[in-house]
């Protein structure tokens, strides 16, 4: 039957085998954080296991890092905080989307634990808040940059007009609005919505869409493999599914197929500088559409 083992509030069995390959995967992270940390004089605190989730706190006199793997979620966390505050005012300094389902293993997990060096390891200044503002600041810039063979979240969003042009004022918009790129909500907002529209008109073909999808999973960062799975393929309308399927490479159809669990789940936001309504809309309504 398995291991009991509560994942989001709810008692499930799990294989034996699945949980210890999930635990290997927390401690490929927590080792080489823990590694990059101790050379910076950080302490580690006794990891803790709680339901579906894994955590370890690692502490100086002044500074505090928190590293969580949410199981249920697939998704590992990195938080910092001002000791003196304490740990419940930890601050998100970066989340990557992991699912072993979606074909993720050792090596990707080496990818998240580098990732997340790099996050803690930016230039620092006395004040912890500046200290993370710099780091999520330098993590941003890295990922900033991208290409065909290394397809990272801007890279990625900065295509899609390309395929949706009626995306294509949308961005400039939205880059206008909020002052930067913010993928999530870029997808949330607009291609979500110009990608249902192609698919429920018929009026264009999705078949190059799809294909730029296939490859931008495959070559993409897990930053943009979550973007492609949970915000744009989870919010296409069930009638669509059979189709995409067939025209989809199989590595992407096997991540979707694993990522549909989380369909209705939030996905985590970028902070925004101003409220704003759906983008898509504005620019179709000043267009006259």
């Amino acid at each position: 039957m398995g291991v009991p083992v509560l994942f989001g509030g709810t008692l499930k069995y799990k294989p034996l085998e699945e949980l210890q390959k999930m635990n290997e995967y927390f401690e490929i992270v927590r080792t080489k954080l823990a590694n990059s940390l101790a050379e910076k004089g950080y302490s580690a605190n006794p990891a803790k296991s709680e339901g579906d989730t894994e955590s370890i706190c690692f502490t100086t006199a002044e500074d505090g890092v928190i590293l969580e793997y949410k199981k249920d979620e697939n998704k590992f966390f990195l938080s910092r905080f001002n000791v003196e505050d304490g740990e419940d005012s930890a601050v998100s300094a970066q989340i990557s989307y992991f699912s072993e389902e979606a074909g993720y293993g050792k090596k990707d997990a080496e990818s998240i634990a580098g990732e997340f060096v790099e996050t803690l390891t930016s230039p620092t200044s006395k004040s912890a808040k500046e200290r993370l503002a710099r780091a999520v600041a330098s993590t941003a810039k890295k990922e900033s940059a991208g290409s065909e063979d290394n397809v990272t979240p801007k890279f990625f969003i900065n295509r899609i007009p390309t395929y949706l042009p009626d995306c294509r004022l949308a961005l400039i918009a939205h880059k206008e609005h909020y002052e930067t790129l913010l993928p999530v909500k870029f997808c949330e907002e607009v291609v979500v919505e110009s990608f249902n529209n192609m698919l429920d008109t018929g009026e264009q073909s999705p078949d190059d869409f799809l294909l730029f999808l296939s490859n931008s999973h495959e070559k993409g960062d897990l930053s943009t493999k979550g973007l492609i799975v949970q915000i744009i393929l989870n919010s296409v309308n069930s009638r669509h599914w059979d189709y995409l399927s067939d025209k989809m490479s199989d590595s992407l159809k096997k991540a979707w197929n694993a990522g549909k669990r989380y369909i209705g789940k939030e996905v985590e936001p970028e902070k925004e500088k101003k409220p704003k309504k759906s983008l898509f809309s504005e620019v179709s309504s000043r267009l006259g559409q």
